[in-house]
This record gives C-alpha cells, sequence and structure tokens, in this order.
C-alpha cells in the first residue's frame, strides 16, 4: 500500500456569501495519512471518460496491440521467408537420381508442403492490409459520430472481423510447416538409411 505521511494538504475553501462576514480565502491544513485506496472518488461517466488516467490507459492498449500486430505478422513473414529458402535449397540440392522409391516421395511431398506453406503464409499476411483497412474505417466511423455528437464518449466500440479465410489459412500454415519439417526428416531417413 501506498502511504503519504505527514503531507499537507490546504484546502482554499470558498468566500462567503453573507456581506456582514469578511470576503477573504479561508485556509486550513489538514495532515494527511489516508492510503489513496480508501480515498472515494466520485466522478461520473463523462469525467471518466475525459480523464487522462484513462486516456493513457487507452494509449497503452493500443501500443500493446500494435506490438502484438507488429510480433504476429511478422513470424508470418519470417516463415514465408524461411519457407521460399528451404524450398530453393532442397531443389538446388537435390541429388541426380533419387535411388528409394520412399524418399522420392516424400521428397515431392515436402516440396508440396513448402509450397503450400507459403501460399498459406501469404494469405495471413494478406489479413494485416485487411486488419488495418478495417480499423481505419471503424476509426472513421467513431470521428464522424463524434463530429455530429461531441457529447458521446469516442471509445472505440467495435472489434476488426478476422474472415474465416485467415483463420483457416493461419491454422493450415502451421500444419503445412510442421508436416513439412516432418516430410524432410522422413525423406533424409529413406534417402540414407534405406537405400
Amino acid at each position: 500500500m501506498l502511504f503519504l505521511a505527514k503531507l499537507k494538504l490546504v484546502a482554499s475553501l470558498q468566500t462567503s456569501e453573507f456581506p456582514l462576514e469578511i470576503p477573504r480565502s479561508q485556509k486550513r491544513n489538514i495532515q494527511y495519512t489516508t492510503t489513496l485506496a480508501n480515498i472515494p472518488i466520485t466522478l461520473n461517466r463523462n469525467e471518466i471518460m475525459n480523464s487522462k488516467a484513462v486516456h493513457k490507459l487507452v494509449d497503452e492498449f493500443t501500443v500493446t496491440v500494435e506490438k502484438y500486430n507488429t510480433s504476429f505478422f511478422g513470424f508470418f513473414k519470417n516463415i514465408s521467408t524461411l519457407s521460399v529458402a528451404l524450398i530453393g535449397l532442397l531443389i538446388g540440392l537435390k541429388p541426380a537420381v533419387i535411388p528409394n522409391q520412399y524418399a522420392k516421395l516424400f521428397f515431392l511431398l515436402s516440396i508440396i508442403l513448402i509450397g503450400l506453406c507459403i501460399l498459406f503464409s501469404l494469405i495471413v499476411q494478406h489479413y494485416e492490409l485487411n486488419y488495418r483497412e478495417q480499423a481505419n474505417n471503424i476509426r472513421l466511423r467513431n470521428i464522424q459520430s463524434y463530429i455530429l455528437n461531441p457529447s458521446e464518449n469516442i471509445m472505440q466500440k467495435e472489434g476488426v472481423n478476422k474472415k474465416p479465410i485467415y483463420v483457416i489459412s493461419e491454422i493450415l500454415t502451421y500444419f503445412c510447416f510442421g508436416t513439412s519439417i516432418i516430410s524432410l526428416i522422413l525423406y533424409v531417413a529413406f534417402l540414407e538409411f534405406y537405400c
């Protein structure tokens, strides 16, 4: 708990409205030893919405969401880059003849799965454009509604919808990437140990 010990709070009281009293400011020294958590705060909804603390929390939340989105979409960019490099290496370093039939099958399966992983990760990266467009449209609607009615709060009331194609593509990216790694391991195992 936070205690503020021996602080003095000076309260400036209003002058009297009675003409017989001397109109002057009255000051009272009050010892402050109560914790901040116990001080009752009574703010109405408009005061809360306009307070700096709420705006700071909203700003921090916005920064956190932006960091998450940057990490999320950066992860899929890295998967795409890694997959393109991997497919190039596999095709470039492929032996002229693969003697084992299973090794051929797993090599082909690896190439197909990596190609699908690239495709699905690009679809997920396209969601970044869609996300930003939806977010900008929501902000524009909030600004327009605030201009029409300034007494209304301007907090964002709606979220960005993620279309099913992006959710499915995200899952399939993970699936294709994981199974392509397993397929590559099996390709190397059959190529090295079962020839």
